[in-house]
């Protein structure tokens, strides 16, 4: 006798549908964009946990989230950084635990509304909120008390840590056990700045598309155009097929005019206008941010259509400077290092180029290399840590090497009596022409690694420059519809 009917012969034993493996639950900004699982959250809460240990093994972790400042929806609220780095919960009126001691989560959310909604946003079940995001229990804000005796009495938590900078908004009543709110922030910043697999997989993802945006500029930038437009066009572009956050669009052309635009900001046009003109060259530094993590990626570009022969001798300066640079990008050096090796390698250059004299030590020793670069050459992409002084295993950093050759400089260098006597008049040639590459990279273990792939090389920016632009007119309503459906990169106006 068969152990199976015919009509079940070919469908999955329960056995191979029991034994399937529970689908995690994650989020996301819609559906084609990138989906974060809930693991990344449980790993960063576990390292978090790991850490904490070793200082006080009996305590309870204690975070809130931020306060909603209007009730104009999520699109005005912004979640307290390290609150969703270790619950990814991005709703207001929240607080988040964890027990060193059994290294369980727990959320404290407020309760739902009578209308099912609050400040408007509806409000889920507990069922729903410790499934959606893989805490132990939840709790509400009203059950607050019950929780930290249960917590003291029964799970032999001592003390509370907390945030030193939600002193003031915690409730009263947590400070009526031991607190301590000195020891947790340097420790949590300090794992926020090492990224994990899951992490370096949202800035690659936010790379992919700032690469995108700033190839989709690079094809259609022409004399004329104006600064708000290339502003439009990028914003545009990042929030065609994905949703990022805090969106930085800096453009620096040179002559001495630098703009930093926001995109978002409210000024008239009129105030923030400037139309670039033929012979001009720019740096365009673009940042974004996805779920808390941020990155930045610059270019130079040329308003002609391609480099001419001073341009192209500058940019190329820069590009063998940043080779030189990479050479000593490893785990413990120090950033002095690299800025002495960037401004070195610098001088070398323009001296072998026959536009400066004297020799590479006695240069750099009267300051000429600070100069040329009158800025950090690699700083930190973490905000929370910009006081570091070396670079570190598994955190990021944005490598900036450049020159500056703007007439301002030049004009007080040719009248100081030091540097008057390294200075060719050959390098008059250069002014107003201004060069900065950005790169987004990581350090590893065998040195370092770039988040980004954006061509550097000139010959392919002046490819990608001399692409004809097609106008909306040439094409007929069946190929505009083509148009519409593929990525924005391939659509042109």
């Amino acid at each position: 006798m068969s152990l199976y009917r015919r009509d079940i012969k070919n469908k999955p034993r329960w056995k191979d549908v029991y034994e399937r493996a529970p689908e995690v639950p994650y989020i996301s900004k819609g559906p084609m964009t990138l989906k974060v699982s809930m693991n990344m959250f449980c790993e960063n809460r576990r390292r978090l946990v790991q850490e904490l240990r070793k200082a006080t093994p009996h305590a309870l972790v204690l975070v809130q989230a931020a306060s909603p400042q209007t009730c104009l929806g999520r699109s005005s609220y912004v979640q307290d950084s390290i609150f969703f780095w270790t619950f990814g919960y991005n709703r207001s009126r929240a607080m988040g635990a964890i027990d060193l001691v059994s290294s369980k989560s727990y959320l404290i959310v407020s309760r739902e509304s009578t209308d099912g909604s609050e400040c408007c946003e509806k409000r889920f079940s507990r069922k729903k909120i410790k499934r959606q995001y893989f805490v132990d229990n939840v709790w509400y804000l009203d059950e607050l008390d019950c929780m930290l005796d249960l917590m003291k009495n029964y799970n032999d938590c001592r003390e509370i840590l907390i945030l030193n900078y939600q002193k003031q908004e915690l409730p009263a009543n947590i400070f009526n056990y031991e607190v301590d709110y000195l020891l947790l922030e340097p420790v949590i910043r300090e794992l926020m700045a090492k990224k994990t697999k899951s992490e370096l997989k949202i800035l690659r993802y936010i790379a992919k598309y700032l690469e995108s945006a700033l190839m989709h500029i690079m094809q259609r930038f022409r004399p004329g155009m104006t600064d708000n437009q290339l502003e439009a066009w990028f914003s545009f572009f990042m929030t065609y097929k994905s949703d990022f956050d805090q969106l930085t669009f800096c453009i620096f052309s040179g002559g001495n005019h630098l703009d930093h635009h926001n995109c978002g900001r409210r000024l008239p046009v009129s105030k923030r206008q400037k139309v670039f003109k033929e012979g001009e060259l720019c740096i365009i530094d673009v940042g974004a941010s996805y779920f808390g993590l941020k990155l930045s990626l610059g270019i130079v570009l040329p308003v002609s259509e391609r480099f001419n022969s001073l341009q192209k001798n500058a940019y190329e300066t820069v590009l063998q400077m940043r080779i030189s640079v990479c050479r000593v990008l490893q785990p413990g050096t120090p950033f002095q290092e690299v800025q002495k090796r960037a401004e070195k390698s610098l001088i070398y250059i323009l001296i072998e180029s026959k536009l400066l004299y004297g020799t590479v030590e006695g240069a750099y020793e009267h300051g000429m290399g600070k100069f040329l670069i009158p800025y950090n050459v690699v700083r930190s992409m973490d905000v929370l840590c910009e006081d570091q002084q070396k670079l570190e295993l598994g955190k990021t950093y944005l490598v900036q090497p450049g020159c500056y050759f703007t007439k301002s400089w030049l004009d007080e260098a040719y009248k100081d009596e030091v540097f008057k006597l390294y200075l060719t008049p050959d390098l008059r040639d250069y002014e107003d022409i201004v060069v900065k590459v950005s790169d987004p990279i990581i350090i590893t273990d065998e040195g370092f690694r770039y988040l980004s792939e954006m061509p550097r090389a000139c010959c392919t920016i002046n490819d990608m420059r001399l692409v004809d632009q097609v106008k909306r007119s040439d094409f007929t309503d069946t190929q505009v519809k083509e148009n519409l459906t593929v990525k924005p990169s391939s659509f042109r106006l």
